[in-house]
């Protein structure tokens, strides 16, 4: 769960630094959390 949060802090910075565009964040965000699920699966 903290290695989300991290990723969210890290896609917020990387917004701020460019164009700020909402849209830009969600996608970023999306991939983010179909990564997260998709490494769920797999062992530690």
């Amino acid at each position: 769960m903290s290695d989300r949060f991290s990723w969210l802090f890290v896609g917020f910075a990387w917004v701020n630094s460019t164009d700020g565009n909402c849209y830009q964040y969600l996608v970023f965000w999306l991939f983010v959390t179909l990564y997260a699920k998709s490494t769920d699966k797999m062992p530690r």
